[in-house]
């Protein structure tokens, strides 16, 4: 039971962005897409990243630095499956995403991850 109550922010996020992607593939015009993902992309997302981060980071498990690359690749993916739909659509076209947009997704999670250890360090000093 405790496995699964770890794994909920985690289950969360995804079903966050899984709704993202597919408000962004049902909406017929591209200009509808472009305020709701960019509201998305860099706000929500990166905020649930924080959140998570915060969240994961007051365990002593080393691979929760693993966290920052999953958010920056999800991040980066889920630019490109939103818009690539755009420029399909509008301009015929594929366009790459930009890589540094995998930043949106690392930097959040890495400083909720540094705040998390921290919290985790304050409580052990505490006891």
């Amino acid at each position: 039971m405790k496995k699964l109550k770890k794994g909920i922010p985690f289950l969360i996020y995804m079903m966050i962005w899984s709704l993202y992607i597919l408000f962004a593939w049902s909406r017929t015009h591209p200009g509808q897409i472009i305020e709701v993902s960019l509201f998305i992309l860099y706000l929500v997302l990166p905020a649930s990243a924080f959140i998570i981060s915060v969240l994961y980071g007051q365990s002593d498990h080393r691979a929760i630095y693993l966290l920052t690359l999953f958010f920056g690749m999800m991040e980066l993916l889920g630019c490109y499956l939103s818009f690539i739909h755009v420029s399909l659509t509008d301009i015929e076209k594929i366009l790459a995403p930009s890589t540094e947009i995998v930043l949106y997704g690392v930097f959040p999670s890495l400083l909720g991850i540094m705040i998390g250890q921290y919290i985790n360090k304050q409580n052990r000093y505490k006891m």
